[in-house]
């Protein structure tokens, strides 16, 4: 039995030579915080000035809550107890945004609230405390999907009241219900599927 040989000797032969160059890609100022905490930016981020904006609306639920609370806000401050109690919050809650960007400009996580805890407790803690933080998280986007869907499913009941006096005869609480699971689901389909 007769061995062919190749004409090449080595393996490092047998590869087509390339040039290599090295292409420097400017990274934006999150890419740059991942890159700085040894995490590699894999996920496009698309949130802009408006969509920050929005989010923050529905999350807070301003105008719906105003609603509800508009008639004992009117009772006990009158208008000007309704203009300087929304300042009030507003400015309360503007201080609990700048305290959260400033954590989040530190360390740019997908753990958010439990991972700052983390980092700023004292070694001893650090993992029970960032547990306990992040069950309390989960709860509470469980009660904020739960308690705007509540929200928004008896507006959407109280509206069909008013504009249909009879349905107050044949209400029903299970009603309310089934609107506040299919404005859930609505939101659960438009953030699944519709998405970018």
């Amino acid at each position: 039995m007769e061995v062919k040989q190749d004409k090449f000797s080595s393996v490092d032969e047998m590869r087509p030579h390339t040039l290599q160059t090295t292409v420097s890609i400017p990274l934006s100022d999150d890419d740059a915080a991942l890159t700085r905490l040894g995490k590699k930016p894999v996920l496009n981020r698309s949130f802009g000035f408006v969509t920050i904006l929005g989010f923050s609306c529905t999350i807070l639920i301003t105008w719906e809550a105003s609603l509800f609370v508009f008639v004992s806000g009117l009772t006990n401050g009158g208008p000007a107890g309704i203009v300087y109690g929304y300042i009030v919050a507003w400015a309360g809650m503007i201080c609990i945004f700048i305290t959260l960007s400033e954590m989040v400009s530190m360390a740019p996580t997908s753990g958010g609230q439990y991972h700052w805890v983390s980092i700023l407790s004292p070694p001893s803690m650090q993992k029970f405390l960032g547990y306990i933080t992040g069950w309390l998280q989960l709860t509470g986007w469980q009660a904020i999907i739960s308690s705007s869907g509540l929200l928004t499913g008896t507006m959407i009941q109280s509206l069909a009241v008013l504009t249909h006096p009879e349905y107050r005869d044949r209400m029903q609480n299970w009603h309310g219900t089934f609107i506040s699971w299919g404005i859930i689901l609505l939101n659960y389909t438009i953030n699944a599927f519709f998405s970018k």
